[in-house]
């Protein structure tokens, strides 16, 4: 089993992202910089359309992975929702 079949994924299956939130950002404390992790919280807030807080999980990621254009488009996308809400 990985970390991620302990922390949330049957909240993930069950498109129960509030309680996937709350999951993640409970584990992150102890692992604040664990990749794996910061991107199903990113995803679960782009799910849940809070665009702010995507935009932060998304820039600590963008910050560690510059190179990475799908996360840079995801960012953007974060950040022009963002500005809309």
């Amino acid at each position: 089993r990985d970390w991620s079949s302990d922390v949330c994924s049957s909240d993930l299956q069950a498109d129960n992202y509030p309680k996937a939130i709350t999951t993640l950002r409970t584990f992150l404390l102890d692992r604040p910089n664990m990749p794996e992790a910061l991107n199903l919280l990113a995803y679960s807030y782009e799910q849940t359309q809070d665009w702010s807080a995507a935009a932060g999980v998304l820039t600590t990621l963008v910050d560690a992975n510059p190179r990475d254009a799908q996360l840079r488009q995801r960012l953007e996308r974060a950040k022009t929702r963002a500005g809309k809400q």
